[in-house]
């Protein structure tokens, strides 16, 4: 099946642009033209949802890249991504931490009897 570069991005819901920024960037071979027009298949496809989780989960480009190199020469790849993702962990726990205080702070805001915000001794840090 071959889509275009609008197809793509709508299936996928980003922007044309950030297809195109993936391509510019090497992290995904040049998409064959027909007609002067960008055309995708499936793997196309495929490879770009891996790489939109990668950037959602934190991962940047030059991560990525690093990636991409390691998995071409077929050494070190696994242990070069199994690094990255446990930094990751690591963000993603601190993250999580963070959103866990701010949660209690929150909860203990809807069960305060104060009247102002600035007065609570409740919602001090």
């Amino acid at each position: 099946m071959n889509l275009s570069i609008g197809q793509v991005a709508e299936k996928l819901g980003v922007a044309p642009s950030a297809l195109r920024y993936y391509e510019a960037e090497g992290l995904v071979p040049l998409a064959v033209r027909k007609s002067g027009k960008r055309v995708y298949t499936e793997d196309d496809v495929t490879l770009f949802r891996v790489l939109i989780l990668a950037r959602e989960l934190g991962f940047g480009i030059a991560e990525l890249k690093a990636m991409k190199i390691h998995f071409q020469r077929r050494e070190g790849g696994a242990q070069a991504r199994d690094d990255i993702v446990q930094t990751l962990l690591g963000q993603v726990d601190q993250q999580m931490e963070l959103l866990a205080s701010k949660r209690a702070l929150l909860i203990s805001a809807i069960n305060c009897s104060c009247r102002s915000p600035i007065t609570c001794n409740k919602l001090s840090l």
